[in-house]
Parts: structure tokens; C-alpha cells; sequence
């Protein structure tokens, strides 16, 4: 991470060196620079919370963090008179007597308005998101003290900026949320630059001198980024009265500008008298070709790319639109760290230190006019705002596309606007639409992709898709989703929705974090940027190293087939490590590891190749192997592990030496086997077990196994099968199947289950009970076998349910279930996929380890306590839980199994929405060959793709009994 500081540590000087030499701008803040640093103004609020008083508050931030006004989401009704007055008394050196004194608001919610010593400005601007600016020159004292007068409404005058910016899917504020600072330049000089910078060298610049007297000459130098002249100088003739002046130059072979390469320079743009300095402005470039090829794809110098890519706002959850660099570091690392390239500002320009971090970092940006959905801006508000957005943005490398809006917000008179402001002449798209052979058509269901979208001739790239909410979405479906894109050429990508959690914390509640119920829980991380398991999933799912072997047995021949999915860098620029561990059975810490480095392979861009993987001799005697890849930079792509140990080898080691005998006795109604100090009791009807003991007391597992079928119906008494449901309906949380939408509904079957046929006797040193279920006793069977050393095996197998006569079946869940009070839990001891849960669409971006999860009863979105307790964990080895009254074991020896274990509650905003997985409706904890998937907030999730669909079984065909061994140590 080293070098990634650097990089922001350079940007940084970059910026300072602007005001470095010469006549250069000269800038002073009025408010502080961001959330952590204000200034204190004098205030009043209008309305709501601590209104109508004279006070302090500081700038920027939004009025409502500070205990002011009302909070507002999107559509909610706001009061019209709802405004902050603020007042700020400045002084300005005398040397700027001579100057041309700007004001510059960076961002301002909503209509503001602007005196200084009580006069106005200018007219009042509308618009909340972009940066704007007076010339006060006339209105200064050059000595003494000027007073700033502000008056900020929060509802805007203008009903369609309202409906453009405050009709929307977000929080709305109040507020001077953006720096406000002076700019003062010599009478003479350049009000700003824009430069196009290309991949061939070409640099092209639109100068905009003011107040020229005379003939003049505008000249401009490329630099590295330590100030060391690159190329030759160029220039051009300036007259009086000219307001634009074009400056064509051109350097050789310089680096390119790319997300895997972010390499910049600036330019210094300088307007001289003969030898004299007027007037200097220097701008970061990077040097980088964008183009959207019809028919074709998205292009960066030349390459073809797609984009890997997420939607975000500005926010946190203390300060709300106002955050800091330090925030934006933040979360440009956190995308980087999720193997992503691209970001779309949703749905509003971003703060300009944003900008710079992603220049610096290498991400590129959909830079979006605000205009949630229709109506969009008016024409004369839109035309301002559109050259706003642009003047501020355009010399930013990271920025390749504008967005005229969001989804029907669209005013289509602006179009021309973005080429006559913008020297680079981005493609303009318009998301959620099909315009102009791009097509950025929203949340469209898996299937359609494959008969609809890219069957067309258009670029495709939505612009969302797979809508987070709570733990739905984001990398639930992923998988599919992105494999059809990479599999069809018209693909450029996409971007998820949403980047975190928008919870406000508010101010009238106490602290509360409020996420709107289920408007704002959108997130991929939470509001304080807490990790959801969906995190790991991207990570993993676009990692730009892939590796196409799922498995490693003893026979591992050492190699590794590995695809290069990066666009410009070559693996070899790459670092890769090998780690080997030893579990210590279930106990805390591992037997023994080792690690080491590998030879980095030789293998280009958008090809495959081999990595040599070079073991100890004795690797075989390992659990699991695990390979992490680095990029140049140090940044950790993802860890990938793959078990050596079997599940049946590490049962057998587990397995203590038998020794002692089996006792066994019957009462009325149930059978009782001690082995040492432990005591099970199997009901004699049902052949359930009834309870466990140990020397230190009784254990509370019980009620299994039970045999999971489809259908809503419930347990019925201590018949061993029942039904399948959603998320705690028959306990922990939730509803039942069909509480979160048909789509997560299987229908109700009636199933006719016959008593058991139950027999027992000794099996040499042990004694087995054998209970046998269904027609021909073939529909569900299962063996309890007692051992000398006192542990007690399970062996069971059964058929799906087929009541309806067809070959292959859909079933939501496959397996069995046991009773386990929630309340006694403390922890686990897991060998297993983790430490993130998973779904059946979710598979990828855990681990195979030994993890200790303490207990928590997180609700993604809502209780941000992670990684979760609760769910399904895949490839399931061993665990041993920890209780209230004592810890017990279970471990298997049967492959490809899932843990179940309690089930999540159900978020109370869900509503309708489908991110909400299907659990077992009775039990707490489950042995699984087939669990769920999980759709997103406006998706099913039978809509997201073939892992998303039931587990399929081919019944009556022989092939269709499901087999599992699980032995239970309570000893």
C-alpha cells in the first residue's frame, strides 16, 4: 500500500504546487475544506429543529447533521420555508486591491443567494451540485472587514430543479455542504484552461484569457510529475478582446493514462508580456484516448475494455453530501480493492477531491448531470448547470463519459451543450435508455440479456444492474451475469448498484442510523463502510487474475491454469504467494503452515497461461493451499484456496481411538445409548433424537434429523419431514414461504408419510438404531450408530420428493434439520467456506479455513455487524459449537455440504423486496445438499441467472438419492 500513498501524496503536491511561482491565483478560504475541518459561521434556521435562534454552525456541512431543520428523503413532502441564513465576516489582503476577486460555492442546497456588504452579487444560482462563482470585485473593501451574507433555501423556487434533484431516491439536505473560498487573479489574466491531452501526444487548449490590453502570448509546458520540463514548450498570440485562444502542441511517447496505469503530468499554462509573467494556471493531465465505438465497445487508447463498476454518491453517515479527502482515499481504495475500474457518480457530480483521487488511483468516471427521473432541469437552468458540471470536471483523466441524467430525466435540448463546453468531446449517454448505439438499459432479467440485448447491434452497458438491498444483490448472481457479458463482444461491462449504506445519523432521534426502511440499504458496504460478504464476491468474481481449476487432489501436478483478464498489464508484473496449513482439529490456531513466493508468469493481456506452483515435498500433508496475487502497486487482488484434505480423511483423523463399551436401555417411548460420559436419547417412534448429555449436563439439540421438503406446510408433531420456508417463520425472525414475494415460494405439497420402520441391535462394539421412512421404507433412511469412544454417528440418505409424476424436479432446499435453542449460542469453531455466509448465486469470494465466529445477530443493512453469524456456509467440514451449556462437535465425511446454522432476521424495512434468502422454516441447524438463492431489491431471484434457479433432481431415474455421514462428538 506503500506506493498507493504515494501516489496521493504527490497528487497532493501537484495541488500545492499550483501557487508556487509567478502570478498564480490566489486563493482563500472562507469555510473550512471539508467535514473535518469547518469554520464557524453565524446561522438561523427557519424551521423545524432548532429554528428561528442566532447561533454558530459550521461550514461546510449540512444543517440537519448539526441539529437543524427537517430531515428529508427523496418524495417526502418539505417545508417550503425551510431556509439557513448565514452571515461571515472576512478581510482580504491589500495587495488584492488591484485584483479580480471571485467567490466561488462549490456546492449549495438549494437556491442560494449571496450579498456582500448588503449588496447582492449576483442572481441567486439554482442547482445544488455544482460549482459557481461571482466576481465581487466591485462589492470589497480593500481594508477592514467585509460582511458575507447567505441565504440558502432549501426548497428550490424552481419546481423542476426540485423534481430534477429533491424528487428523488436520496437524502435531501440543506445546506452550504461544499467549501466556499476566494479566488483573486491580476486584471489581466486566464479565467481557465481546458486541455485534451491524447494517447498519440497530441495536447490541444482552449485558453479563455479576460481583460487583455494589448498583445500577449500564451505558452504552455508539459511537466512530469516532479516538475521536469517533458517536450517542448508551445505557444500562441493573444490580442485584446480575445476571450478564447486554442493552443496545439505535441510530446513524444508519453506514459499513458489508464486504470491500471494512472500516470500523470501537469501543464503549466502561462500568459506573458515579452518576458514578463502575467498569469499562470496549472492543471493535472493525463494523457489517455476515450472512445465509444458504435456497434463495437468502449475504447481507452485503443484498447478495447469493459467496465467494472459501481454507482456512489457523496455521503457519511455524520456529515451526510459533505465528506473529506480522506473520505474519498477511503473509498477509491475500497473500489480498487474490489478489482473494479469505473465509478458513475449517481446521481450528481462529485466533490473535486473525488476527482483527483480516482485521476491519482486509476478509476473512470460517469460524470452525471443530476436529474433523477422525469422531469428533467429546464432548459435555461439545465444550460448553466451542464457548463458548470463540465468547467469544473473536464481536465480530470478519470473522467471518459457524461451522463445527461438518470433514468427519464433527460432534457434532450442540452445535447449540444456538452460539445460546445467540452474540449474532449465525451460521449454523452443516457442511462437507462438506448441512444445513439449505446444502450444502458437498467436491471434487465438474465435471460433477456442473453435473447434481447445482445442480440442487437448497440454497445451494451447498464448502467445498473443487480440492485443491493439488505444482503440481495451486488455479488448474488454476479457469477452469471458477468460471464454473459464477457462471453458476447457488444458487452461493455456494467455497474452495481448501489456503493454503501446511505444511513443518516439523525440528529431529532437520538443518533438513530436511519436508512429510509428499505430506501437507502442499498449498499455494497455499510454507511461507516463496514464490509458486506458481497464485497469479497466482486472482489473475487473480477479479479483480473482468474483461475480455471476448482479442485486440488493428491494428484496436483503442480500447475495452475491462469487467464489474464487485466487490459494492460502483463502478470508477470504481478507478485504471487503460496501458503500451506495444518488444522489443529477444532481447536483455536492452526498445526502448522508455511509459505512462499512464486515465479510470476509470463502471460499478456486478455490471454492464459500456466503458474508454475512449486510445493514442499511433504504438501500432501496439508489441509489447504492457498495462492494470493498482488498488483504492481501492492495491492492484494484476491486469496483463493483450494482444500488438499478431504472431508472423509480429516473425519478419520478426528475420530478419537474407540475404546469402552455401549450400553443400551429402553423405557416407554425412547431408546438411551451411553458410551463414557455421554448419554443419547432416540425416540422410539419417530427415531429423532430426543436429547444429549456429558458429564457437565444436557445438551439441547434435538427434533433430528428432520428431512427438509417443499412447501409451506409446517412440522407436523414429530413426523421427521417438514416443510421448507422463508427466514424464521416457525421461529427466528421472518416470515414464511411466500411472505417475501412468489418468488421465493415453493408451492405446498401434500406428502403422506407412513410411521417408520425403526429397528436396533449391536454392530459389533457399537449399537445401531436404523429407521427407515416411505413406500418400500426407500423414501428417507437413516442409522444411528453409537461407538465405544462415545461418539455418535449418523448415516442417512433420501429421495427428493416427486409427487407430481415428472422426470426432473425444482426443490428450494435439500437436506435435514435439527432443533438447537438460538439463545445458548456463544460461537462456532468452523471449518468451512468463510467467514462470510453464502447463497446458492453467491458462492464465490470466501475462503476454506478454520474460523472462530463469535455470535452476533447482524441484519445486513441494519445491524452492520460483520461478517454475520447466521446463514448458509458452503463446503462444510467441521465445527464445534459454542454454548451456554458446554461445546459439542459435529464433523462430516461427506463432500459438498452445506452448514445451515439459525437463520437471519428479517430486516424491518423488506417489504416487498426480494433480498431475502429462504431458510428452513423449523430447526436451527441444518445439513444441506442444496440450499437457496437470494434475488435483489427489484429482481426474483429465478431472474438472476442459472446458479439462481432451485436445485435440480432427476427423480425415479436412480440417480436421485442424496447420501451424508455426520458424527456428533459431545463429549
Amino acid at each position: 500500500m506503500k506506493k498507493l500513498h504515494q501516489q496521493i501524496t504527490l497528487l497532493g503536491l501537484i495541488l500545492l504546487s499550483a501557487f508556487s511561482f509567478g502570478q498564480k491565483t490566489e486563493v482563500q478560504f472562507l469555510s473550512g475544506r471539508d467535514k473535518d475541518n469547518t469554520v464557524q459561521w453565524d446561522f438561523i434556521c427557519t424551521a423545524g429543529q432548532n429554528s428561528g435562534k442566532w447561533t454558530k454552525i459550521p461550514v461546510p456541512s449540512n444543517w440537519e447533521f448539526m441539529g437543524f431543520g427537517n430531515y428529508t428523503y427523496g418524495n417526502e413532502k418539505e417545508d417550503k420555508n425551510e431556509a439557513g441564513l448565514y452571515k461571515y465576516n472576512f478581510s482580504v489582503a491589500r495587495s488584492w486591491a488591484n485584483k479580480e476577486v471571485f467567490i466561488v460555492f462549490d456546492g449549495s442546497m438549494t437556491d442560494t443567494e449571496v450579498k456582500v456588504n448588503g449588496q447582492l452579487v449576483g442572481p441567486i444560482h439554482q442547482g445544488a451540485f455544482y460549482r459557481f462563482k461571482y466576481n465581487i470585485s466591485p462589492f470589497l473593501k480593500p481594508e477592514g472587514a467585509n460582511l458575507l451574507e447567505v441565504k440558502v433555501n432549501k426548497v428550490s423556487a424552481n419546481q423542476l430543479v426540485n423534481e430534477a434533484e429533491r424528487g428523488a431516491d436520496f437524502w435531501v439536505f440543506g445546506g452550504i455542504f461544499r467549501p466556499v473560498f476566494l479566488e483573486a487573479f491580476p486584471k489581466e489574466h486566464l479565467q481557465r484552461v481546458a486541455i485534451n491531452a491524447k494517447a498519440d501526444g497530441s495536447v490541444a487548449i482552449n485558453a479563455f484569457p479576460s481583460n487583455l490590453k494589448g498583445t500577449a502570448t500564451i505558452v504552455a509546458q508539459v511537466k512530469t510529475k516532479d516538475g521536469k520540463s517533458f517536450g517542448s514548450p508551445f505557444q500562441a498570440t493573444v490580442k485584446a478582446g480575445d476571450s478564447l485562444v486554442k493552443l496545439i502542441g505535441r510530446v513524444t511517447n508519453p506514459k499513458l493514462w489508464s486504470a491500471e496505469f494512472p500516470n500523470l503530468y501537469k501543464i503549466d499554462v502561462t500568459l506573458k508580456k515579452g518576458a514578463a509573467t502575467v498569469h499562470s494556471l496549472t492543471e493535472t493531465i493525463g494523457f489517455r484516448t476515450v472512445e465509444l465505438r458504435k456497434q463495437d465497445g468502449f475504447y481507452l487508447n485503443g484498447k478495447k475494455m469493459v467496465f467494472k463498476g459501481v454507482n456512489r454518491g457523496s455521503f457519511w453517515p455524520t456529515s451526510g453530501r459533505t465528506t473529506s479527502r480522506e473520505a474519498s482515499i477511503l473509498d477509491a481504495n475500497l473500489i480498487k480493492d474490489m478489482n473494479m475500474n469505473s465509478v458513475r457518480m449517481s446521481h450528481y457530480p462529485p466533490d473535486d477531491h473525488f476527482l483527483e483521487v480516482c485521476d491519482s488511483l486509476g478509476l473512470l468516471i460517469i460524470d452525471e448531470l443530476t436529474g433523477w427521473q422525469f422531469p428533467p432541469y429546464d432548459t435555461e437552468v439545465g444550460r448553466k448547470l451542464v457548463k458548470e458540471l463540465i468547467v469544473k470536471d473536464e481536465n480530470h483523466p478519470c473522467v471518459v463519459l457524461w451522463a445527461n441524467g438518470n433514468e427519464g430525466g433527460f432534457n434532450f435540448d442540452l445535447l449540444p451543450d456538452y460539445p460546445r463546453h467540452d474540449i474532449q468531446q465525451r460521449p454523452v449517454i443516457h442511462p437507462w435508455s438506448n441512444i445513439n448505439g449505446m444502450n444502458t438499459k437498467h436491471y434487465i432479467p438474465w435471460n433477456y440479456g442473453i435473447n434481447t440485448f445482445f442480440q442487437g447491434k448497440d454497445v451494451f452497458f447498464p448502467t445498473e444492474f443487480l440492485h443491493g438491498l439488505y444482503d440481495g444483490g451486488h455479488g448474488a448472481g454476479l457469477d452469471d451475469y458477468w460471464n454473459l457479458m464477457l462471453s458476447n463482444p457488444l458487452s461493455a461491462g456494467g455497474f452495481l448498484w448501489d456503493f454503501c449504506d446511505q444511513a443518516a445519523v439523525r440528529t431529532d432521534q437520538n443518533g438513530r442510523l436511519d436508512t429510509k426502511g428499505n430506501l437507502a440499504a442499498d449498499g455494497i458496504l455499510g454507511p461507516y463502510r463496514e464490509k458486506e460478504g458481497s464485497f469479497y464476491t466482486i472482489k473475487e468474481i473480477w479479479s483480473p487474475v482468474y483461475f480455471t481449476k476448482k479442485i486440488i487432489t493428491k494428484e496436483f501436478d503442480g500447475s495452475l491454469q491462469v487467464e489474464n483478464r487485466y487490459d494492460f498489464t502483463n502478470l508477470n508484473r504481478c507478485t504471487f504467494k503460496w501458503k500451506l496449513k495444518k488444522f489443529s482439529g477444532l481447536g483455536a490456531g492452526d498445526a502448522d503452515s508455511v509459505s512462499g513466493s512464486l515465479s510470476s508468469p509470463d502471460v499478456a493481456p486478455h490471454t492464459s497461461g500456466s503458474l508454475p506452483v512449486s510445493l514442499p515435498i511433504d504438501w500432501k500433508n496439508f489441509d489447504v493451499l492457498y495462492i494470493t496475487a498482488t498488483d504492481l502497486y501492492g495491492r492484494q487482488l484476491n486469496t483463493w484456496s483450494w482444500p488438499i484434505t478431504t472431508p472423509d480423511e480429516m473425519a478419520k483423523r478426528m475420530q478419537p481411538k474407540s475404546t469402552g463399551t455401549v450400553s443400551v436401555r429402553e423405557d416407554t417411548g425412547s431408546l438411551i445409548m451411553n458410551a463414557g460420559n455421554v448419554e443419547v436419547t432416540i425416540n422410539k417412534k419417530t427415531g429423532l433424537l430426543l436429547s444429549a448429555k456429558n458429564s457437565k449436563g444436557t445438551l439441547s439439540l434435538k427434533n433430528g434429523p428432520v428431512l427438509l421438503i417443499p412447501g409451506s406446510g409446517t412440522s407436523t408433531g414429530n413426523n421427521p419431514v417438514t416443510g421448507s420456508s422463508g427466514p424464521g417463520s416457525g421461529g427466528t425472525g421472518g416470515t414464511g414461504t411466500g411472505g417475501i414475494g412468489a418468488a421465493s415460494a415453493t408451492a405446498a405439497e401434500t406428502v403422506n408419510i407412513a410411521p417408520p420402520t425403526i429397528t436396533h441391535s449391536d454392530a459389533g462394539d457399537n449399537h445401531a438404531v436404523k429407521v427407515a421412512y416411505g413406500q418400500d421404507n426407500q423414501r428417507y433412511r437413516f442409522t444411528w450408530t453409537m461407538t465405544p469412544s462415545g461418539i455418535l454417528q449418523l448415516r442417512y440418505q433420501y429421495q427428493p420428493p416427486n409427487t407430481r409424476g415428472v422426470v426432473r424436479t425444482n426443490i428450494e432446499m435439500l437436506g435435514i434439520t435439527f432443533d438447537y435453542p438460538e439463545e445458548n449460542v456463544r460461537g462456532i469453531q468452523l471449518i468451512a467456506n468463510g467467514p462470510y455466509h453464502v447463497y446458492k448465486n453467491r458462492m464465490k469470494g470466501t475462503t476454506f479455513n478454520s474460523w472462530n465466529k463469535p455470535y452476533n445477530n447482524a441484519v445486513t443493512g441494519e445491524v452492520w455487524q460483520y461478517p454475520e453469524f447466521k446463514g448458509y456456509y458452503s463446503n462444510f467440514y467441521a465445527g464445534k459449537l459454542q454454548t451456554k451449556e458446554g461445546d459439542f462437535s459435529v464433523y462430516t465425511d461427506t463432500e459438498n455440504l452445506f452448514l445451515h446454522l439459525f437463520n437471519p432476521s428479517v430486516p424491518r424495512g423488506l417489504g416487498n423486496a426480494n433480498s431475502m434468502a429462504v431458510y428452513p422454516k423449523s430447526g436451527g441447524i441444518s445439513f444441506m445438499h442444496g440450499i437457496t438463492s437470494i434475488g435483489t431489491k427489484s429482481q426474483r431471484r429465478e431472474d438472476l441467472g442459472p446458479q439462481s434457479q432451485d436445485n435440480i433432481v432427476f427423480a425415479n431415474g436412480g440417480n436421485d438419492t442424496m447420501l451424508g455421514t455426520l458424527y456428533f462428538d459431545f463429549r
